[in-house]
Formats: structure tokens, C-alpha cells, sequence
């Protein structure tokens, strides 16, 4: 079987679904009544010949049953069990609805059979039944199997946590110079820095070119790509901001060689360190601009291609190794708090998936006044539905396939994410990403197949519910009933706040103040969406972008391509709010954390971690170096404990 057929199903076997149980249980009897439930009764039941195998072969034999062809047995005897029984009222469930109850009915109907055959005891029955019950009980309970076999959507959503507050420092106030403030002559020294560090500019290539010709030496110009570029221009407003609104200096005085003022660097990384709390990890940015200002500044002068002859680039690049040396040392003291609430194992993340997936309900739920217990509410709105879908699936896909955040924005059908077929005619998905980060160092895009787990999904979200969005832009009606307004609440809201003010309401309330407020509200909301209506129409056909902004708080937003802090919050938001459900507490797990997770995760369990790092799209090295940041040494020592002493053919021959 060529790897690219083999399913997920196939890689669990029989052997390995009792090994599972075994670890789980640390019972050897039930473990043993199990197995001769399988041999003797379940899968003779299922159509298979085990009950006269040998010890060994019977062994062999669960070793290559995969649970695929073990699932498609059950499958059959289900039918076939009810083709006997016509008369039915309620039909044998299938193993993939209720696993126990079907393992159950095999067994009993061919444990019957050998009672009546003298074959076996009753009495004998119990043990084998009650081992034969708790193993349908634990797998289905498995993240695994939930993947491999998910259920139906739930009729309604499960509880969610009201509001999740984050503990953080004080960001303090903005202080960036915002870009359209730039005098005249400084924004025409940012468009030639710009040029400079995009293209190299023509200036630059040409005197290259003819230096060239003259067999002398010139210095290596770095191209960089938008996205840094636009990481720079942050890092240039925060600067001059702090120049002009913290240091007092007028907009006009500002030029871009400020930025290679040694004195004016040092007095800024200190207020950073200082007053803002920042790490020298922002001093190490902050000079990485300043040496790249200088080489514009200074290309013409250099004749060495690593810029030596430069003295003020000497001396910013011996400063920046300087902040680096503190950075390395505060990163060891951070590092342990860092983790502290953003860590998750790997099986966690994917018990938080499937909440998030349970989260698309089409109903909302509450709990019953009369019952306690929770039960199906109002329908939800396309919009919300919609947006819970987004969320738990680039969620979903940053877990299986953890790339850089800038590689799911750019996923585009059609363009960047395509829909192919294996030699076996099942359905994947492939990305082509042309701009990464390492697109000017390797001159190639990244291509990889996307894990098959993702592909109904993916099916779903692109035939099915991302194709809801361009139908609600259609008209104004279709907009609002989209998001669960009619045209007519505008009016009906305005009279219901009128006759509040004149005390008149449809129920006694202890504040009417705040109900009139609230009333207030749902109107000015609904107003901004039907105002949004054509910036959404537009937003959505000016790009092709595979998730878009939801407008949740702006409704105008909605339709644009989502931004760098869009999917961070997303991601980190949604992780917290289902963390707090599942485990009690709020883990603040973003995108990069994700990959963290996922190099400490393949290491433990010594898997193929070139081919990770090649997926993630970074070297080998640096995965070790995500992975060590997170994993303790229990972990590494968990790892290596255990028979480290043995050589490679001594395992082989245990």
C-alpha cells in the first residue's frame, strides 16, 4: 500500500486498539477476557475464521486486521442482523453510533449460539460481556476516534464561558507617529528606504552593475520581503513617535538618519526597558532597522561587502549584539512564566478543537428552569453559525498543520489552495504559497498537501457555508436576515423604546433606564449593519481570500481579508474561551505557540521531525530550539530513561 492511500483508519489495528486499552486498564484479566471475546465470538460474528487460530496467529492476525476493515465487518453483520429481524422497531445502531451497543450484540448473538451448542457455560458470560463493554465504552471516548468518526453536529451549543479576561501588563498609551503626519521631505525619504530595501533599487543595481565591470567590491544589499518591510515601518513610527511626543522634538525637525543616533538609540531601548517593560528583544529589532537605514544611507560609500568600512554600522551592529546578550539572559528568567498560561499538550488542543466544532450548532441552548438540565434554544443566525465554522476551523488547521498564520491568510481556492485526488480517488487539499518568509533566501514557494482530516471540512466551508456570505450581500433584506433582523425591527425597536419612556413596557422591569439603554443599543447596532450593507458587497469581491472578517463589532469590516492580528486574536480568544469550559481556567494559546506545541509534540514522540520542520517551513534546528523552550526536563528525561543503554539491534530483536 503506497503511502499516499494508506487513511487514518489503517493506521490502527486491532493489536494496537488492545494495546491501548491494556495501558488504559492495567488490568491483565480483563485484557485477556477481551481478547477471547474478539477471538471466540465478535469477529466470528463479523465474518471472520479466528476462533480455531493458534495463539500466534491469532496475534498476526490482529496485528493486520486495520480498524477500517474491522469497522466495515461490524458494518455488515449490523445490516445483516436487522435484514432478520423486519419487524423491528428500533434498528441495531451502527458501530460508528454506538460502538458498545454493537460490539454487545455480536457478541451475545454468537455466545448464544455456542451456549446452545454445549460449546460454553453461561456463567461464563459475565466476564467476557463486562470487558467486552468497557472497551466499546473507551474508544469512542478517544480524541482519535471522535477525528477519525465524527458525530453529527449537536442540536444545540454547548455552554461557553460570558466573558474571558486576560491578565496582562499595561500596554500604556500608543505613542507611534502615524504615517500621514510625516512631513513632505520624510515621506520621500521612506518611499527611497523603501525601494531600497524591496528591490535593492535601480540606483543601487545599476552602480552594482557597473562596479561590476570594474571588478571592484560592493556591499551586499538584502532584499526583504512586504511583510518585513511592513514590520520595519512599525518599528520606524514608534521611534519618531517617541521623538516627537516623549522627547518634545517638533514633526518638522524629523529626518531618517535619526534612526542611526547612537545616543537617541540608547536613551530609546532604556525607556523601552524601563518604562514600558519591554525586553532588549525590542532593542534587537529596533537596531536591526537602524543598521538597515544605515546601509541605505551609506551603500555608496562601502566597498566591502560586509560593510566594514563602515563605522557607524560597526558601531550599531556591536550595540545590537550588546542588547542581544541581555535579551539571551532575560530569556531565561521569562521563558518558564512565558509558558505558564499558553502551553496545552498536543491531545488537549485537539479536546479543544472538538468543542469548537460543537460550538456550530444551529441552535443556541440553555438549561431548563423546570429540569436543570440543558436543552435547545433559538435558532442561530447564518452570521454566527458562519463565524463559529471559521473559528474552529483555522483553529483546526494551525493544530494539524501548524505554518506561519501569514500562510492561512493567503490560502486562496482555486489560486494558492487546490483540490486534488490521489491514485485512489480520494479527495485532498494542496497549498501553493508563493509569498513566505524564507521565499527571498530559498527563490521557491511552498508547496505541501494539507493533512487529510481537514479536507470535509474544508469541503464544507467552501461548497457549503462560505458561499452563505456572498448570498447575504446580495440585498439589503438577505444582509440583515443574515445576521437575525428583519428590515421592519428598525421600527418596531423605535416604538418599544418610546413607549419605555412613557413607562410602558411588555413586562415589570426593576431598571427601565437600562432596559431603554439596552433597546438603544440593538437599534444603533442595527443601524451600523444595514449602513455596512454596501462596504460588505464590496469588501467580499475585492479578493479571493479563503477566511474573511466576520464584523462582529464593526459590521463595515466585514468581507475584508482577515489582518495579522485578526487570526491572532482569533485563534487566542477561541483557545482560552474553550480551555475555561474544558479545564477550568483560561490557556492563552496563539498562533506561534501552536508551532511550539507541535516540535515539543512530534519529539516525544520521536517522530520524523525533519519532515515537521520542512511542513513549518523552517530549518530542523530551529524546531529543536521551539521544542526546548517548552519541554522540562521530566520530559526530556521521559524520553530517555528507559533502555537508553540498549543498542539498536537489541530493541529490533525484543
Amino acid at each position: 500500500m503506497k503511502p499516499d492511500s494508506i487513511t487514518e483508519q489503517d493506521k490502527h489495528t486491532l493489536a494496537s486498539l488492545f494495546y491501548k486499552w491494556e495501558k488504559h486498564i492495567q488490568n491483565p484479566n480483563l485484557s485477556k477476557y477481551l481478547k477471547i471475546a474478539f477471538k471466540l465470538y465478535i469477529l466470528e460474528a463479523s465474518g471472520f475464521k479466528t476462533k480455531d487460530m493458534k495463539s500466534n496467529e491469532f496475534a498476526n492476525f490482529c496485528d493486520k486486521l486495520t480498524l477500517q476493515k474491522l469497522m466495515k465487518h461490524l458494518e455488515k453483520f449490523t445490516e445483516k442482523s436487522s435484514s432478520k429481524e423486519e419487524n423491528l422497531e428500533i434498528y441495531p445502531p451502527s458501530p460508528k453510533e454506538n460502538l458498545k451497543a454493537c460490539l454487545l450484540n455480536a457478541f451475545d448473538q454468537q455466545f448464544e449460539a455456542a451456549v446452545a451448542l454445549g460449546l460454553v457455560k453461561p456463567s461464563t458470560k459475565h466476564n467476557y460481556r463486562s470487558a467486552v463493554g468497557r472497551f466499546g465504552e473507551y474508544l469512542p471516548q478517544q480524541i482519535w476516534w471522535k477525528e477519525l468518526f465524527p458525530q453529527q453536529m449537536p442540536e444545540f451549543i454547548p455552554p461557553r464561558p460570558k466573558k474571558v479576561e486576560r491578565d496582562r501588563r499595561s500596554a500604556g498609551e500608543y505613542y507611534g507617529l502615524p504615517l500621514e503626519e510625516f512631513p513632505p521631505h520624510l515621506d520621500q525619504q521612506l518611499d527611497d528606504y523603501k525601494d531600497f530595501r524591496l528591490t535593492g533599487s535601480k540606483k543601487v543595481r545599476r552602480e552594482n552593475s557597473w562596479a561590476s565591470r570594474q571588478q571592484s567590491k560592493r556591499p551586499k544589499i538584502t532584499i526583504i520581503s512586504e511583510s518585513t518591510l511592513e514590520r520595519e515601518l512599525n518599528i520606524i513610527v514608534r521611534f519618531l513617535g517617541w521623538y516627537v511626543h516623549i522627547e518634545n522634538h517638533s514633526i518638522e525637525s524629523l529626518e531618517l538618519d535619526l534612526i542611526t543616533d547612537i545616543e537617541l538609540l540608547e536613551n530609546y531601548i532604556s525607556w523601552l526597558v524601563e518604562e514600558r517593560k519591554c525586553c532588549h528583544s525590542s532593542g534587537v529589532a529596533m537596531l536591526g532597522v537602524a543598521i538597515a537605514v544605515a546601509k541605505w544611507l551609506n551603500y555608496n560609500k562601502s566597498e566591502r561587502r560586509n560593510w566594514s568600512d563602515i563605522d557607524l554600522i560597526r558601531n550599531l551592529q556591536g550595540f545590537q549584539n550588546y542588547c542581544n546578550e541581555n535579551y539571551k539572559n532575560e530569556k531565561r528568567q521569562y521563558l518558564q512564566s512565558k509558558w505558564e498560561n499558553k502551553e496545552l499538550t498536543h491531545s488537549q488542543l485537539r479536546e479543544v478543537i472538538q468543542y469548537l466544532r460543537d460550538c456550530c450548532a444551529e441552535n443556541c441552548g440553555y438549561v431548563s428552569h423546570l429540569t436543570g438540565k440543558r436543552i435547545k434554544g433559538n435558532k442561530r443566525s447564518n452570521l454566527e453559525i458562519i463565524r463559529s465554522w471559521q473559528v474552529y476551523l483555522i483553529v483546526k488547521i494551525l493544530v494539524f498543520l501548524p505554518v506561519r498564520q501569514q500562510e492561512i491568510r493567503q490560502l486562496k481556492p482555486g489560486e494558492t489552495l487546490l483540490r486534488k485526488k490521489d491514485e485512489k480517488g480520494h479527495p485532498y487539499y494542496e497549498a501553493r504559497i508563493t509569498h513566505h518568509k524564507n521565499k527571498t533566501r530559498t527563490g521557491r514557494d511552498r508547496i505541501y498537501k494539507l493533512p487529510n482530516i481537514l479536507t470535509a471540512d474544508l469541503d464544507a466551508w467552501i461548497d457549503i457555508l462560505r458561499p452563505k456570505a456572498f448570498e447575504a450581500v446580495q440585498t439589503k433584506e438577505s444582509w440583515l436576515e443574515f445576521a437575525g433582523y428583519k428590515i421592519e425591527d428598525v421600527e418596531r425597536l423605535q416604538q418599544r423604546i418610546e413607549m419605555a419612556k412613557q413607562g410602558v413596557t411588555e413586562r415589570k422591569l426593576e431598571d427601565i433606564q437600562k432596559y431603554i439603554k439596552s433597546l438603544e443599543t440593538r437599534l444603533l447596532s442595527l443601524k451600523k449593519r444595514i449602513k455596512a450593507w454596501s462596504s460588505a458587497e464590496a469588501n467580499l469581491t475585492e479578493h479571493k481570500s479563503l477566511f474573511f472578517m466576520m464584523g462582529k463589532t464593526y459590521p463595515k469590516s466585514f468581507g475584508k481579508p482577515l489582518s495579522v492580528h485578526g487570526v491572532y486574536s482569533l485563534v487566542t480568544t477561541a483557545i482560552a474561551q474553550a480551555t475555561t469550559m474544558l479545564y477550568g481556567e483560561p490557556c492563552w494559546t496563539n498562533p506561534h505557540a501552536l508551532r511550539h506545541i507541535a516540535a515539543k509534540h512530534i519529539r516525544k514522540l520521536r517522530g520524523d521531525t525533519k519532515a515537521l520542520a520542512e511542513l513549518m517551513g523552517h530549518s530542523e534546528t530551529q524546531g529543536d530550539e521551539y521544542a526546548a523552550q517548552i519541554m522540562t526536563t521530566l520530559d526530556r528525561l521521559n524520553n530517555f530513561s528507559d533502555n537508553w543503554w540498549e543498542e539498536e539491534d537489541e530493541n529490533e530483536n525484543d
